[in-house]
């Protein structure tokens, strides 16, 4: 194995965390409320730009690639750690993903909007995506 890596193995404790983050269940809900993942490379450096300051952010690639994500944190990781934590046992459906699909960043979810500007033209919610790849086409 080349390089350095934060994590190497799934019985770290982050990577059980992480994983009760994304797989959900009552007490992780309420353990971890507030915060979010969200997955990929493209996603995360297009919300970092957008002014998002992620928590910590999990990445494969090498430590020249961590300038362009914001972040208070960037943690190197496994490649199969993170496979476990984004698809646990579900190989076949692992060994698909891309390199650029194994980002994995930790935001805090912005403070609820109680009131609403009337001149907004349009206001999109959305809650509990399981597959954000799919986003995209939401939005076009």
């Amino acid at each position: 194995m080349t390089g350095f890596y934060d994590i190497l193995s799934i019985r770290n404790p982050k990577v059980k965390e992480l994983f009760r983050l994304r797989v959900g269940g009552r007490r992780a809900r309420e353990k971890h409320r507030g915060n979010c993942l969200v997955r990929g490379k493209q996603l995360v450096e297009s919300m970092g730009s957008l002014g998002f300051k992620f928590k910590e952010i999990y990445s494969h690639q090498p430590r020249e690639t961590f300038a362009a994500f914001n972040a208070e944190k960037v943690i190197r990781v496994e490649k199969e750690v993170l496979k476990h934590i984004l698809f646990g046992a579900k190989e076949r459906i692992s060994r698909k993903c891309e390199d650029d699909d194994l980002v994995l960043g930790q935001i805090e979810q912005p403070e609820e909007i109680q009131e609403f500007d009337d001149s907004a033209e349009r206001l999109l919610m959305i809650d509990r995506i399981k597959h954000p790849e799919n986003m995209g086409r939401l939005l076009s």
